[in-house]
């Protein structure tokens, strides 16, 4: 909250009162309960022309003394901040991700930043070891790009991963097949042409990513 605020006031200096900054620092102050700065960015919301009722309503509900922790946004928001004090030059973003499913394991973009962190380093044994956390979310499947890393990673360690009863689709199996036999093919006679070879049709994969260290070109 505190790097979200600062960022938007920063925003708000430099472009002036747009409603989407003064909204979100609004919210922003009734979360950390601060009501005298949160009447202050409500006062000139209120002046917009689309976003008077929704300013109006929150003035309103500060002016009766009603727990803000009763509404549900401002609950929402507060069951997400961090609790623990981060030094701004020593944000390490697997720990501040931990820590906020720690509070709510129900935060899903916590959940996907911390997941897609393990991905972009290939640190795939951390990957897997929060594979349980797809019982808290609403997933139909597993994300593809998962799928990917995690035969990726039965491979490299020979072990079969526990899904929970989940299982890796076919498209995916007959993906890491092509991209198996291209980048193998006598064709691809170094790290480089196989990259070549692969980038049209695998460009987006986790696959390509792993194997060769850049994004490629999606399709």
């Amino acid at each position: 909250m505190n790097m979200g605020e600062t960022a938007l006031a920063e925003s708000l200096e430099r472009l002036g009162e747009r409603p989407m900054i003064l909204k979100r620092l609004a919210l922003i102050a009734m979360v950390k309960q601060d009501v005298n700065t949160a009447r202050v960015y409500l006062g000139a919301l209120s002046k917009t022309p689309f976003h008077v009722d929704w300013a109006n309503a929150y003035l309103k509900l500060l002016d009766s003394g009603a727990d803000l922790s009763t509404d549900k946004r401002v609950r929402h928001l507060t069951s997400l901040t961090m609790e623990n004090d981060y030094g701004f030059t020593g944000y390490q973003p697997e720990r501040i991700l931990l820590d906020l499913l720690d509070k709510n394991r129900y935060n899903h973009l916590a959940f996907e930043y911390l997941m897609a962190w393990y991905l972009l380093t290939s640190q795939l044994d951390k990957f897997v070891q929060n594979l349980h956390r797809l019982d808290d979310f609403d997933y139909p499947q597993i994300p593809p790009l998962y799928e990917q890393a995690i035969l990726v990673h039965q491979v490299l360690t020979g072990k079969k991963v526990d899904l929970k009863g989940r299982q890796i689709s076919p498209q995916t199996y007959d993906l890491a097949h092509r991209f198996s036999i291209i980048s193998t093919s006598e064709d691809a006679t170094d790290r480089l042409t196989a990259m070549r070879l692969t980038l049209r049709d695998f460009g987006d994969s986790y696959l390509f990513y792993f194997n060769f260290g850049d994004l490629g070109i999606a399709k």
